[in-house]
């Protein structure tokens, strides 16, 4: 195969006539040969050409347009672990980047999709262009990735309005994460964090996952928290984190989007949950449009099918790419996060070891989840549950706090028999505060060594 590229270091190429290849155009018709005339590395004309060139002996070559990766990772190399682990510097990781991405083009792939790795340094390098022209040139080259339910590609990085999707914004950010999108087996999309333990060697002692909930909003508070695990006065035990939100231009509409996966099936809607909506809408908090589309996903909640995601198709690629540890894994979530962990806890299942629900977003007094606490009867789920208020909640005057309160109180209290299995504590917070203390608690509750 031919592979035209620009000289290295800026330098042309002088204008050439390739002859005797078996070019294919792209165009659907029969490779055939054809010739080529070239400059500056750009392929300008098929067919023959009368202007003076060098000529290039082609015969018993194949041409074709720019090749496309459809999966490729720029930053990593074979064996992947010293990448995650930090033993390889970023400065190599940067120049092993660089010379990946020459070679790849050498090979006649001009547009490849990077589904994520260990970058070193390598964006924030080649923004400030302190990398030479021919690496520049192909750093910012759009890397396109599909996405076929919105009909067109999307460039990561790149988004249409002002500003960083809140799908990448923290990359780079936050020590020892990496991101990547990912499709659910029900079609739906998601953006996922995945942050490790300080020289994490799954080697050496693999580690359980914490699946945290609303990443889009909760990753910044909550994945800096990892350092406990090294906090001599209360340890952690260690654990990775597992951070689930929404991808590219969803990201906008996580509040929305939270609805439909973290809301039981069913789920009544509360009348003091439709007058805060209604109040958002008059105090100019939120288009009618907007609320209406964030009731409607209220009414097709599918909170089961999100759980068959995080358990069936999300944790199988973890388990693979990270080598975590077989079991005593974990959740949390808070708001209805929180109500999601409630549901994940009465469903019996024994994936997770531990589970945390702050704050949860029981705001209906007819809430499933007292009617699935009656049907567990005397059994108890040997997963370990704790349940974090806050004490603005109970005290404040916002009927719908007060509501998610007093419910999730009534759940504690409705349990016949409270073991050390079941945990609970109150925070002084108010409920948009509340988040971090509450992850915090449940660490130190479920996950103190």
């Amino acid at each position: 195969m031919v592979a035209v590229s620009p000289q290295r270091g800026g330098s042309t190429i002088e204008p050439a006539h390739a002859v005797g290849a078996t070019v294919i155009d792209g165009s659907g018709r029969d490779p055939g040969d054809v010739d080529v005339t070239l400059e500056n590395g750009r392929i300008t004309r098929l067919g023959t050409s009368s202007a003076h060139r060098e000529r290039l002996d082609a015969k018993g070559l194949t041409m074709t347009p720019g090749l496309i990766g459809a999966h490729v990772h720029l930053g990593l190399s074979s064996p992947i672990q010293p990448h995650f682990s930090l033993q390889i510097s970023a400065a190599e990781i940067a120049a092993g980047i660089f010379a990946t991405t020459g070679t790849t083009l050498d090979a006649g792939f001009t547009t490849v999709r990077d589904t994520g790795g260990v970058e070193g340094g390598a964006v924030t390098a080649t923004a400030k262009g302190k990398v030479s022209s021919f690496e520049r040139q192909l750093a910012q080259t759009p890397r396109t990735v599909p996405r076929p339910h919105q009909g067109r590609t999307r460039t990561p990085g790149r988004p249409d309005r002002k500003g960083p999707q809140m799908s990448t914004m923290w990359q780079g950010c936050l020590a020892n994460t990496d991101y990547f999108e990912m499709r659910s087996s029900g079609g739906y999309d998601y953006g996922i964090w995945v942050t490790t333990p300080p020289g994490y060697d799954p080697a050496a002692a693999q580690a359980p996952v914490v699946y945290v909930l609303d990443g889009n909003w909760a990753v910044g508070m909550t994945a800096p928290l990892i350092v406990t695990q090294l906090d001599p006065m209360q340890p952690i035990q260690p654990y990775i984190q597992v951070s689930v939100g929404y991808a590219g231009e969803e990201a906008e509409h996580w509040e929305r989007l939270r609805n439909r996966d973290l809301v039981p099936p069913g789920e009544p809607i509360a009348k003091e949950f439709i007058d805060a909506v209604e109040m958002a809408v008059r105090l100019g908090a939120k288009t009618r449009e907007q609320a209406d589309a964030y009731l409607a996903e209220l009414n097709d909640s599918r909170g089961d099918v999100f759980l068959n995601f995080l358990t069936a198709d999300l944790h199988p690629r973890i388990e693979r790419d990270y080598g975590t540890a077989p079991s005593g894994h974990g959740l949390f979530g808070y708001s209805y996060g929180g109500l999601f962990s409630l549901y994940a806890w009465l469903t019996g299942g024994t994936f997770f070891e531990s589970i945390g629900a702050g704050s949860p977003g029981v705001v209906s007094a007819d809430s499933q989840v007292f009617a699935r606490l009656e049907a567990m009867g005397d059994s108890r789920s040997a997963t370990k549950l704790h349940v974090t208020l806050n004490d603005r909640e109970i005290l404040g005057d916002v009927a719908i706090y007060q509501n998610l309160a007093k419910n999730a109180a009534t759940f504690l209290h409705r349990l016949p028999s409270r073991s050390e299995s079941v945990t609970s504590e109150v925070m002084h917070e108010t409920h948009v505060t509340g988040l971090q203390a509450s992850f915090l608690s449940y660490l130190r509750t479920c996950r103190a060594r």
